[in-house]
């Protein structure tokens, strides 16, 4: 792994105590291709979905989060849910007995420890439009579900508002849930491509309407805004920033991701999807193809990560994944224009919400919930029949504002391997050159010579020697003065006058 991937785990993003557990769909991938750009997402926490279909993840969750780690559970179980689309419509809760029940089952899992939870995405914006939501008693399962959570005082609750809502009524009904319980905020852009500039102005406009709410904002998809007001598997997005409490705005508590970055969106075929929009599987399902763009797209890329495939960096400046918020609202903004309650406006388009299948810490319970194992160098094929009403898939929400920040952008190509021999090429020439350029040095080396401190030490040996020899002639010149030529002379002079030592006392020269 590259030291340049391994320092983006060091990032400085305040996570604060999130806890953190890798989704099933992550952990389960075996592409080698995208083996690095998952081991770093993993690092950040990714909210766990918890639906009615039959899988309870809670107790899986919390026994992987240490003892200070808050969890994060988008709760996703409210009777008839997805009453205008129906892909989501199947589930166990058929009234709300049964809902009140199954909240109550994750409540005990939880007990009192510090928890985060986003409570059904979709749910308001639908009601807000007056449709089939008012007659299905969705305010009324909502403000249940805000008093069942709410019996954890250390439970952060967060209403999901979609950015397609009806802000008049939205703003009535969360004026509701307050008193319902202990309702912390709403959360925003679940799901969505929505920039963190336009949905800090939709958070400002909903806080000073209800009174002071904080909010929480999805930024798994949004780094670059969605130019085309996207929702379906929009080919222009990147992974926002990382997870963290550091927002920089008083009104933010959290940036988060709730949409698991790579899980499709659908398979965003029908007529209404612009041109931004990828063909994938089924919603929920793991998607190669879209999962290398957000990430080519995304932050990390941005950041310095390699990108997926070795293609370039985008060349156009992304925005600001976390920026402070504007001093002055620009003249298009999605938000309403006042504060106080504003003025019904035309229903947009009804979304798709589709609920996970897939659970983030065991195995899927359904066969839809497998990671492929394809390449992701060519774009598959995928039905566009209709999901049927049992299939619970993750949601897709509509967002009809016309913020557009920055042009489209397309996924570049992966280098061809023309470039590749080009930079491996020049290597052998390379070292053969150093080779004889060493050889070369070798052979001209010049001969070793003494040092000046080897030459001083010889000539003071010789200078010693000498010395020697002039007092051994002076001694035995003045031992014969002295004794003159008796026979027991032992020291003697040789013909050339160097003193010798006689073998006996007898001899002579």
């Amino acid at each position: 792994m590259q030291l340049s991937t391994i320092l983006l785990w060091f990032l400085p993003v305040a996570l604060g105590n999130l806890c953190v557990v890798p989704p099933y769909s992550y952990t389960s991938n075996s592409d080698p291709a995208l083996a690095t750009a998952l081991s770093v997402l993993q690092q950040s926490p990714i909210g766990t979905w918890v639906n009615d279909n039959g899988h309870n993840p809670v107790p899986g969750v919390l026994s992987k989060c240490g003892n200070g780690d808050v969890p994060i559970f988008v709760i996703y179980g409210l009777p008839n849910k997805d009453c205008a689309a129906g892909y989501s419509g199947g589930g166990t809760n058929k009234n709300t007995e049964q809902y009140t029940s199954w909240l109550q089952t994750i409540v005990s899992a939880v007990g009192s420890r510090e928890v985060i939870y986003i409570v059904e995405p979709d749910a308001l914006g639908l009601l807000s439009q007056q449709g089939c939501a008012v007659n299905l008693a969705y305010e009324l399962n909502l403000k249940t579900a805000v008093t069942v959570l709410s019996q954890n005082t250390n439970a952060h609750i967060y209403v999901d508002v979609a950015g397609w809502a009806t802000e008049s009524v939205a703003i009535s009904v969360l004026q509701t849930l307050k008193s319902a319980g202990r309702l912390a905020g709403i959360s925003i852009n679940t799901s969505n491509y929505q920039s963190n500039d336009a949905m800090l102005r939709v958070c400002s406009t909903y806080s000073s309407a209800t009174g002071g709410l904080h909010c929480v904002i999805d930024t798994s998809r949004n780094y670059r805004g969605s130019p085309q007001n996207e929702w379906c598997n929009a080919k222009s997005a990147g992974i926002g920033a990382p997870p963290t409490d550091t927002t920089n705005h008083a009104l933010v508590d959290y940036y988060l991701w709730l949409k698991v970055p790579g899980e499709s969106d659908g398979q965003c075929t029908d007529s209404g999807r612009s041109s931004d929009a990828m063909a994938g599987p089924g919603a929920g399902q793991f998607f190669p193809q879209g999962f290398t763009s957000l990430w080519n797209n995304g932050y990390y890329v941005a950041q310095g990560a390699a990108p997926i495939g070795g293609a370039p960096p985008q060349a156009t400046a992304a925005p600001v994944p976390a920026p402070p918020p504007a001093t002055t609202a620009p003249e298009v903004t999605p938000a309403p224009e006042t504060t106080q309650t504003p003025a019904s406006s035309t229903p947009t388009p009804t979304p798709t919400t589709d609920a996970p299948t897939t659970p983030t810490t065991d195995a899927p319970t359904t066969p839809t919930t497998d990671a492929p194992t394809s390449s992701t160098t060519e774009a598959p094929t995928y039905p566009t029949h209709e999901l049927d009403n049992d299939d619970d898939e993750y949601p897709c929400e509509i967002d009809e504002s016309d913020v557009a920040t920055m042009p489209p952008r397309t996924t570049p190509p992966p280098p061809t391997e023309t470039k590749a021999e080009n930079v491996t090429t020049p290597a052998p020439a390379a070292v053969n050159l150093a080779a004889a350029m060493q050889s070369d040095a070798a052979v001209e080396a010049p001969p070793t010579l003494l040092s000046p401190g080897g030459t001083v030490a010889i000539a003071l040996a010789a200078i010693a020697l000498v010395a020697l020899v002039v007092v051994s002639v002076f001694s035995v010149r003045r031992h014969r003065n002295r004794f003159g030529d008796r026979d027991d002379n032992v020291v003697a002079l040789d013909s050339t006058g160097i003193a010798v030592l006689l073998s006996t006392p007898a001899a002579k020269l």
